[in-house]
């Protein structure tokens, strides 16, 4: 089940959920709040990592999202916004379809960056690699920091973690269901290795709201120089006027249906992380 952490407190005010990139925790996004002020950040704390080191890690993202409980608990009667970076992005896209399934209400935007649309597959599969070759895919990608990096008791540790939540991105199972009214932003690492601005572009298929797609400098950590300008995106969302809130549902209308059977035939079967 997946917790959400407060790391700033703005009560019934609007919230950011973050969901972190593989193998972090909610410290990954410590300083936002200092972007944010007059929204509440709160972010996930998935098994496997800091104080829940000793649970065991999920390696399926389906299964780490069905619980809509934790979302209940947060949302009725504010304004919220999600968002995530790589391995998160997935995680926020599926927390956004459980809350649809469940009847709450709709987050004001789904913000992802370093990511591909949730029905492309994986472009490489590194979660089963020997531990040497695993780790040179993470330098590939950059964002260990090089203490941890050089520290070869640590990143034993570390590893279990990292390669489940490699696992479940790189093997995550799209389900076709009728996209989102949520609007969608898009970020992008102009030199990210993993993961091409095409593989982005994609992400306008998963909903009928608006599509905002920005390219950055950096690579698959950009975020980091970067979190400013998806603060503002976040702000935008969050306190722009907005007609009277209502309760989207999978399929309640025959045009749901039809909907759905359209985006069935445009996502075929397919299994795809960075």
């Amino acid at each position: 089940m997946i917790e959400w952490l407060a790391l700033s407190t703005v009560p019934k005010g609007p919230m950011l959920l973050c969901v972190p990139f593989a193998g972090a925790g909610p410290s990954a996004y410590r300083d936002w709040p200092d972007e944010l002020p007059g929204i509440e950040v709160r972010a996930a704390y998935l098994p496997g990592r800091e104080r829940r080191f000793r649970e065991q890690p999920s390696r399926d993202i389906a299964a780490l999202t069905a619980d809509p409980q934790p979302l209940v608990e947060l949302v009725e009667g504010r304004r919220y916004a999600l968002f995530g970076h790589s391995f998160g992005a997935l995680v926020a896209f599926e927390l956004c379809r459980t809350a649809r399934r469940h009847g709450l209400p709709a987050p004001e935007a789904l913000l992802v960056s370093g990511c591909r649309a949730p029905d492309l597959p994986a472009r490489q599969l590194t979660y089963d690699l020997p531990d040497d070759a695993f780790v040179r895919s993470l330098d590939d990608l950059g964002g260990t920091p090089p203490a941890v990096r050089a520290n070869r008791e640590l990143m034993e540790l570390l590893l279990p973690t990292l390669r489940a939540d490699f696992a479940a991105a790189q093997t995550y199972k799209f389900r076709a269901e009728p996209p989102l009214t949520t609007p969608i932003t898009a970020f992008c690492g102009q030199d990210d290795p993993g993961v091409p601005v095409e593989d982005m572009t994609g992400w306008a298929r998963h909903s009928h709201g608006e599509f905002d797609l920005q390219t950055l400098p950096g690579d698959h950590f950009f975020i980091a120089e970067h979190r400013t300008r998806i603060a503002t995106a976040a702000r935008a969302a969050l306190f722009a006027p907005r007609p009277e809130r209502r309760i989207e549902t999978v399929a309640s209308t025959p045009q749901h249906r039809a909907a759905g059977d359209r985006a069935g035939s445009a996502f075929p079967n397919s299994a795809r992380e960075n």
